[in-house]
């Protein structure tokens, strides 16, 4: 069976792309001096609003941070001339400008808050297009998401952003606006292939191809048809169909050579690694030359996020290969390329930290002389008004003296304590933005510390174990009770490194609807293949929890996965039966069944053990005639 780590990776990236040339485009040399002229010059709050919102877009592909700074320009100008129109630009750029910083969440504030705004103003063209990058964000948090293995939260946010998108492609057919349609359907097919729906992915992502403007169409063909190529072999190994070997190498030859002639190295190295997974089971020594090329390639392109990737993947190929030094040598890779980026990534936000810190120095030591100043000018402004005093009390009357010099100094007197609330004020908000930069320090360095403790320390008690194992296995001495003790501290020490790496980082879980998503699974299947899928639900709850239910539907999804691709069946059932709190569930086919022993290295069964253990479950499973599992749980008993 393949990896199911390369299914999680392989979603496509084209979306991103597009969505970048639709909002934005290519920033034109010289344009930002001259913006930034017109904003000086103009007095007019709801011009320079959309000035600057201008500036923001200008700045997206040259610098993120001035993209935000230009954005919030925008807003807060807005918000002076009471144009909601222009607060809305300035939210939408905003939200564009952290999405380039890969800050989702924010991302997703910024544009929820334009899109209030838009729809309140019937700018249904505008309010869709927020409503695409809406989706497009909580697909990349899917995605995010997947790679931590928080299968819950990632299809939650596959389907908020499967929503958000059908949301928008209604005006933009409507308008004929081919870039977003474009984009619109490409972000369709991503989230129905996350979802495991190819069928969908393959028609989606055919019409961004169709939709796509005539002169682009040329140099987005290679991406468009390495998506194709994905769901199209998903859809036929769900099916059981896996024949195609000849034509999916011949397919990878063409595009290899597109990559190749238009110099697009990103995409040959996402090619390569895909098609890596697909031959994962039955070409070891091919998956291994692509996956090494994959890496080769990424290193010269300077792409470190693709070789770590890439040597993951040679990691685990060469430890399913029982190759214990080849598999360490590739883990250390990984551990130092993390190292890297994790260093980097560091050392920039140290630097940054820094010339906030002297920007907020250089600000703070301006204020003081503007304090200096002001209270020079008010000394003066006293001397001058005690002058004039002195010349009315020798031309006027001493009652009049006495009377203007009490009037005098109780203006004086307000005069001074406003001017000194006014700095007091000043000096308050500088404090506090101090603090926020020391805040956003500190969350930085717990976010370093959990991934230190995953990637790192996490992986390296991997490796031990695994070398463990080995040493055990050679001397004989798995009888040995300090050898059986030794073990078990090796696993409590994995596991108690990712329950502190998860507390640091990990939020709360929503629910699923486990019945609605069986049902939606049996049409998938037979609606793409002649095989029959029957689900008996006897269950007095309506709703599990939300752990409950994503388990129970990942087992089913991977028992008749695995079905489909190995035992040929015409007939897949599932049955659960909830007597009290007791769960029953029995899955079965009639096909022709596997052999337990050779089959129990796979990373599907051990996935599925996996899941039955979340559970707090037992299992037992049949293959004399077809395969037949039948799994019991405890409601108040999960792990």
């Amino acid at each position: 069976m393949r990896k199911p780590t390369f299914t999680a990776m392989r979603r496509c990236s084209l979306f991103f792309f597009f969505l970048l040339v639709a909002l934005f485009g290519t920033a034109q040399k010289g344009s930002i001096p001259q913006l930034k002229q017109q904003l000086k010059k103009t007095s007019i709050a709801k011009k320079k609003g959309e000035i600057a919102a201008m500036i923001a877009k200008e700045y997206f592909d040259v610098h993120a941070d001035s993209s935000i700074h230009y954005a919030t320009l925008a807003i807060q100008f807005g918000k002076k001339a009471q144009d909601t129109s222009v607060i809305a630009k300035g939210y939408h750029g905003k939200g564009v400008a952290l999405q380039k910083k890969a800050q989702w969440d924010n991302a997703l504030a910024s544009f929820y808050a334009a899109l209030r705004l838009r729809e309140g103003l019937q700018e249904k063209t505008l309010a869709a297009s927020t409503s695409l990058s809406i989706g497009n964000s909580y697909l990349a948090l899917g995605k995010l998401r997947e790679d931590e293995e928080d299968y819950e939260n990632a299809d939650r946010n596959f389907l908020k952003a499967q929503k958000n998108v059908e949301k928008s492609i209604e005006t933009f057919l409507k308008n004929k606006d081919s870039i977003n349609v474009a984009i619109a359907y490409q972000s369709l097919g991503s989230c129905s292939f996350c979802l495991y729906d190819y069928r969908s992915a393959i028609r989606f992502f055919s019409l961004s191809y169709d939709w796509t403007p005539k002169n682009d169409k040329e140099q987005y063909y290679g991406e468009s048809e390495m998506n194709l190529l994905i769901a199209e072999y998903e859809m036929a190994a769900e099916k059981g169909d896996l024949s195609g070997s000849k034509e999916l190498l011949t397919r990878y030859t063409e595009l290899s050579n597109y990559f190749k002639k238009y110099t697009q190295n990103k995409q040959l190295v996402n090619l390569n690694i895909n098609i890596a997974g697909i031959l994962w089971n039955d070409e070891f020594e091919q998956s291994k030359q692509l996956l090494q090329s994959a890496d080769t390639l990424a290193q010269q392109s300077n792409l470190t996020d693709f070789r770590i990737t890439a040597n993951q993947y040679l990691y685990e190929l060469y430890k399913e290969m029982g190759n214990a030094d080849s598999a360490l040598f590739y883990f250390e890779k990984v551990t130092d390329l993390k190292r890297e980026i994790s260093d980097s990534k560091t050392r920039t936000k140290i630097e940054e930290l820094n010339i906030q810190y002297n920007t907020e120095k250089k600000e703070r030591m301006l204020l003081e002389q503007r304090t200096e100043i002001a209270q020079s000018k008010a000394e003066r402004d006293i001397f001058t008004s005690s002058l004039i005093g002195a010349g009315i009390l020798f031309i006027g009357l001493i009652a009049f003296f006495f009377q203007r010099q009490y009037i005098q100094r109780l203006r004086r007197k307000r005069e001074h304590e406003a001017h000194n609330q006014e700095i007091s004020s000043l000096l308050v908000n500088q404090e506090l933005k101090s603090i926020e930069a020391m805040l956003e320090g500190q969350e930085t360095e717990r976010k370093r510390i959990a991934e230190d403790l995953h990637d790192r320390l996490g992986s390296t008690l991997s490796a031990a174990k695994m070398y463990f194992e080995a040493t055990t296995t050679a001397t004989s001495s798995k009888n040995d009770p300090k050898h059986a003790k030794a073990y078990q501290l090796l696993d409590k020490a994995i596991k108690d490194t990712r329950e502190i790496s998860h507390n640091l980082v990990s939020g709360a879980l929503s629910k699923f609807g486990l019945f609605v998503a069986l049902r939606d699974l049996k049409e998938t299947i037979e609606g793409a293949s002649n095989v029959t899928v029957n689900i008996d639900i006897n269950a007095k709850n309506e709703r599990f929890s939300s752990e409950v239910e994503i388990q129970v539907y990942r087992i089913i999804q991977e028992v008749f996965s695995n079905s489909l691709k190995h035992a040929k069946p015409s007939q897949l059932s599932a049955k659960l039966v909830q007597e009290g709190n007791t769960i029953h569930l029995t899955i079965s086919d009639n096909g022709k069944g596997f052999n337990t022993a050779a089959e129990s290295k796979g990373m599907g069964l051990k996935n599925i053990q996996g899941r039955i253990a979340k559970l707090g479950g037992s299992f037992q499973l049949a293959t004399e005639k077809g395969t037949h599992y039948s799994i019991t749980f405890n409601l108040t008993q999960i792990d």
